[in-house]
């Protein structure tokens, strides 16, 4: 978070005003705005980047005469552009009181896209050691009976920003219906705690 002396205009703060970059200046994906009028930044955490976090963040904000230079809510702008240099510790942490909660998809039959890519989004952090095809292991689904058999193993990746958690799985061609119980995975939140609620999903391809 980011103090100025007044609040800043939300509408003022995008991706043109502040430029959120490493230390050897590529640019990263961010979350930028504006909570209690002050700027907050959220840096996109992947494995990649927890794999390889620079020793800091370059933040640099746009002022006068830039057209998009960052403006208070009064209508005041920043003076001239700023590049900060923000420390960073690659590192997830999650502070909220309650186990990672599943928000998307609301439904417990989920539709899958033709590509075959389905994402979950919870509202909390998951362990990423427990983000593997094995602790998100599905099985067959035929008549509303779970078939017994060998699991099907989809790809996973994931992403996070703050504490929204986005879970990306990548299931196999034509691979029918599929059910991803909740309540029997591995996925875990950092203190080991199971996400909620313990459900069952049934993930049906087009």
């Amino acid at each position: 978070m980011l103090s100025f002396d007044a609040a800043l205009d939300p509408l003022s703060v995008d991706a043109s005003s502040v430029v959120v970059s490493d230390s050897d200046g590529r640019r990263l994906a961010a979350e930028v705005g504006v909570e209690a009028g002050q700027l907050v930044i959220r840096p996109e955490a992947t494995p990649e980047l927890l794999a390889r976090p620079p020793e800091a963040l370059q933040v640099r904000l746009a002022g006068l005469p830039s057209t998009h230079a960052l403006r208070t809510a009064g209508g005041r702008a920043l003076g001239r552009g700023q590049t900060l240099r923000v420390p960073l510790r690659g590192v997830l942490l999650d502070e909220g009181p309650a186990p990672p909660r599943l928000v998307e998809p609301a439904e417990a039959v989920v539709d899958v896209p033709a590509d075959g890519r389905v994402v979950l989004v919870f509202d909390g952090v998951l362990d990423p050691a427990t983000v593997t095809p094995g602790d998100c292991a599905l099985q067959a689904v035929a008549g509303g009976l779970v078939l017994t058999g060998a699991p099907v193993l989809p790809e996973v990746g994931w992403r996070c920003v703050g504490r929204r958690f986005e879970l990306a799985l990548q299931l196999p061609p034509a691979s029918g219906a599929l059910q991803l119980s909740l309540r029997r995975s591995g996925l875990r939140a950092l203190d080991g705690r199971v996400p909620e609620p313990a459900r069952e999903l049934e993930l049906r391809s087009r």
